[in-house]
């Protein structure tokens, strides 16, 4: 999943677009994108950013409407929710949720900014931009949710298939242990002058 937004923070500041794709077995099994109509200001950085402007958000579908399909793919059997920055989309996601009287699901969060911390330790920038681009992935229509979001899955799928070939990850319980390790555990010590 992916969000764009009026700002930073998931409870003062709105959604103006979200991506899911949902993933099973290593496809991609189904896919949903809307606009949000925030029913707040797009500042112009933001706009500028992402190409969502005020206009294009103006007529489109209300919060309420939109979580509730986003609702119904979080409750699907064993749903995961991933996100290259999980607790900026999750905080986001969560509390449309909240305002749309539904109830935020308590299931599993993947960050694959985490895994990439993990994992790609001698990349300088973890950021989605340069993760997709050191597997080769390129993204159509990068700062747009659905475009983060498909990039963001197959950055999900080439991680599971290196944690479970190197690390002898097998279960999402293993793959949550190992994202939440101290990153001291993956990096080597660095040699000091005498």
């Amino acid at each position: 999943t992916d969000v764009e937004t009026t700002g930073t923070s998931g409870e003062n500041n709105r959604v103006t677009e979200i991506g899911c794709v949902v993933v099973r077995g290593g496809e991609v099994q189904h896919t949903f994108t809307s606009l949000v109509n925030p029913r707040q200001f797009i500042p112009p950085f933001i706009e500028q950013m992402t190409g969502i402007t005020n206009a294009m958000v103006f007529n489109a579908p209300e919060e309420r409407d939109v979580f509730a399909e986003v609702y119904k793919l979080l409750k699907l059997p064993n749903a995961v929710f991933v996100g290259h920055n999980e607790q900026f989309d999750w905080s986001f996601v969560s509390n449309s949720l909240k305002r749309s009287g539904l109830p935020v699901p308590q299931i599993d969060r993947i960050c694959t900014c985490k895994l990439a911390r993990r994992l790609l330790p001698k990349t300088r920038k973890k950021n989605l931009g340069a993760v997709a681009e050191y597997f080769g992935i390129h993204i159509d229509g990068r700062h747009r949710a659905y475009g983060d979001a498909e990039a963001t899955a197959r950055v999900l799928i080439e991680f599971l298939e290196h944690l479970e070939e190197h690390h002898e990850v097998q279960t999402m319980g293993d793959v949550l242990s190992f994202q939440n390790k101290r990153l001291s555990n993956f990096h080597p010590t660095p040699r000091v002058l005498k």
